[in-house]
């Protein structure tokens, strides 16, 4: 299975299994067998790709069990669902139980067989707990699937997409008669995506996709698909305030229910909680500034550091008595968890679904407009916004509150992020350069929080 690579692209060794595992289909070659490989584009939903990639080249319909990872190797367990159409002379399927190391020229193939073989033996063991890196999962999964389409009229066409996979994640959209159905089972770290998801459904059923049917023992549910498109730059400015709108509408349809979103799962970022946060996370951020190695960026000085400690704490204490109560939000509201249509928009993936001052949701919203799509209407997505809260509360009270929220809203984020708790995920590279970059836009978002505070001639906090 010999795909040809392009610069760029990132290459796969392919376990591919039938009969229940207990064939493997290999190359041979003069030197001895070896898997197959399969190129797909970089920063892409894996398994989407390899399955895409096996039909367009074989014809042959398959699905992504897990990764097998190795440090610098990636292969993937995938499981064969149907008849193979055409078969490569240099290509055989072997019986996994009579391969050894010495039929591989490279060793690493056959350690990958042998690290999938235990995987599979640990998901066989886990039970209902890694329900998804088994043999003839698809089998099973589709069946529940088809019992629940057909109690409203759906039926399975056969045709399926599998997005996501892993032993205890998985996103699959099937196809049916009618409107697709998608099917979510989410592990940890995730796993309070589940109950979330299902109070939503239950409170806020006009905002968020029709749940059909759920399983407890897969942390899964199934959803109607939702009709319309993901905004993006080319979107008119009708679809982008009626995404403004829908967002307010549901936020002040959640008014009063802060306690049953925190019992669902919600992440807790009302102001007296992140009050608590500020110095525990600023000392973090003090010992990252003090380690940083290149000087560009500079670090933030332990003043600076200080002067933002105060900034934070004085947006909060401004947000805990502030009269716009807190609200349903979303840490990762961003176009690609939107549906947007000729009647509305549907919310959607909410995983980091928050409780709290409501307006960060909407800066999150801004700033992917800033980033991304440089759209040329904020003042009017802002206007459709603040119009439902103009009609609940005064332009001062709003005024004030949508101030501090740009702050507010990168501590949150960066606050309930879990990498700056873990010391051995925060001496990472990558993760402390994170985290150093969101502190810096704290201390730019404080600055100019002051800049406000001196043009209207209010006195900053010492």
């Amino acid at each position: 299975m010999s795909f040809s690579s392009k610069p760029g692209q990132d290459s796969y060794r392919i376990l591919l299994y039938r009969r229940n595992g207990n064939q493997l289909l290999l190359e041979r070659g003069a030197q001895g067998l070896a898997l197959p490989n399969v190129y797909i584009e970089p920063h892409t939903r894996v398994a989407q790709q390899i399955n895409a990639a096996l039909w367009k080249d074989w014809r042959v319909q398959s699905f992504c069990l897990f990764p097998v990872g190795r440090p610098n190797f990636y292969a993937y367990a995938v499981e064969l669902c149907g008849s193979v159409s055409k078969h490569p002379g240099n290509m055989d399927w072997f019986p996994v139980d009579s391969l050894a190391l010495r039929d591989f020229p490279e060793a690493h193939d056959f350690h990958a067989i042998d690290i999938a073989t235990k995987l599979f033996d640990q998901c066989q063991n886990a039970g209902a707990a890694e329900p998804f890196g088994k043999f003839r999962c698809l089998r099973h999964l589709t069946e529940w699937v088809e019992s629940k389409a057909t109690q409203i009229g759906l039926h399975l066409t056969g045709n399926f997409q599998q997005l996501n996979a892993s032993p205890s994640f998985s996103l699959v959209r099937f196809e049916t008669n009618g409107s697709a159905i998608w099917f979510k089972a989410v592990g940890e770290p995730n796993l309070r995506e589940y109950p979330i998801t299902l109070a939503l459904a239950k409170y806020f059923p006009a905002f968020v996709p029709r749940v059909l049917a759920a399983r407890e023992d897969w942390n899964g549910w199934l959803s109607i698909e939702s009709e319309g498109s993901h905004p993006d730059k080319n979107s008119r400015m009708k679809a982008w305030t009626t995404v403004a709108t829908r967002l307010a509408d549901l936020q002040i349809a959640s008014l009063g229910q802060t306690l049953q979103l925190l019992d669902a799962g919600c992440r807790d970022v009302r102001a007296h909680t992140l009050l608590e946060l500020v110095h525990p996370f600023l000392e973090v951020m003090t010992n990252l500034m003090e380690h940083q190695t290149k000087q560009s960026p500079p670090p933030m000085s332990r003043t600076e550091l200080v002067t933002l400690e105060m900034q934070l704490e004085d947006a909060l204490w401004a947000s805990s008595d502030s009269e716009v109560p807190n609200t349903i939000g979303h840490l990762d509201f961003n176009p690609g968890n939107i549906v947007v249509n000729s009647n509305g928009c549907t919310f959607l993936d909410w995983a980091e679904a928050c409780a709290g001052p409501p307006f960060l949701t909407f800066q999150y919203l801004l700033e992917h407009l800033h980033r991304h799509t440089q759209h040329p209407c904020e003042f009017a997505i802002t206007s459709a916004y603040l119009s439902a809260w103009r009609r609940l509360f005064s332009h001062k009270k709003i005024t004030a509150a949508l101030r501090i929220s740009p702050l507010l809203a990168v501590f949150a984020y960066a606050a309930c992020a879990y990498g700056w708790r873990d010391p051995e995920a925060r001496n990472r590279p990558e993760i402390a350069r994170y985290f150093r970059s969101l502190t810096r836009r704290m201390k730019r978002e404080g600055d100019r929080l002051i800049g406000l505070r001196t043009a209207r001639g209010v006195p900053c906090p010492s």
